[in-house]
């Protein structure tokens, strides 16, 4: 991405990239509108560059498309989410299964979410584990828990590790709660 020490020029920079369909610069730009970073706030705009960037076949562009969606509680963010689970990305997989454990714009269904971050945690998602593994300890008998809390941290750690590498690792992408 350009470098430049100018912190306006350097967003230019990423617009035009943006605008030639360079879809890590779309994503770039649709953040910067939404969290009115180097721009002012404008969440439309935000949401056109995300979907732009999926439109060219940017899976992470269409994940960070469905998370806003799912936050501002519009069913088409499951519907994405769900599509680019069933294709095997594995944020989205671990995503949907916050929501099927939640209820979040979805029936409640804890089985079908431990069958998603199942999904992501077999490609390595390291939140999907901690998820997969808070749940099957919730379901276990209590002589198991000491070994379920020893592997969610362990996991937790080495999530901790990853993301402090590289925050966009796939294996760290998503909402931790």
């Amino acid at each position: 991405m350009p470098k430049s020490t100018s912190s306006t020029h350097n967003f230019a920079e990423y617009v035009a990239l943006a605008e030639a369909g360079n879809t890590a610069a779309q994503i770039y730009v649709g953040w910067a509108y939404l969290e009115g970073r180097l721009v002012s706030q404008d969440l439309r705009a935000g949401e056109e560059w995300l979907r732009k960037s999926y439109k060219q076949g940017s899976v992470e562009g269409g994940y960070r498309l469905a998370m806003v969606l799912v936050q501002r509680s519009d069913r088409e963010g499951i519907d994405l989410l769900t599509h680019l689970g069933d294709q095997g990305y594995p944020p989205a997989n671990y995503e949907l299964g916050n929501c099927l454990y939640t209820g979040n714009l979805v029936p409640r269904d804890a089985i079908e979410a431990a069958k998603r971050w199942g999904d992501a945690e077999k490609k390595g998602h390291v939140i999907a584990r901690i998820k997969l593994l808070k749940y099957q300890s919730s379901i276990s008998p209590i002589y198991k828990k000491p070994l379920f809390a020893l592997k969610i941290l362990i996991n937790l750690l080495c999530a901790i590790i990853l993301f402090l590498k590289n925050e966009r690792d796939e294996r760290v992408l998503g909402t931790f709660s």
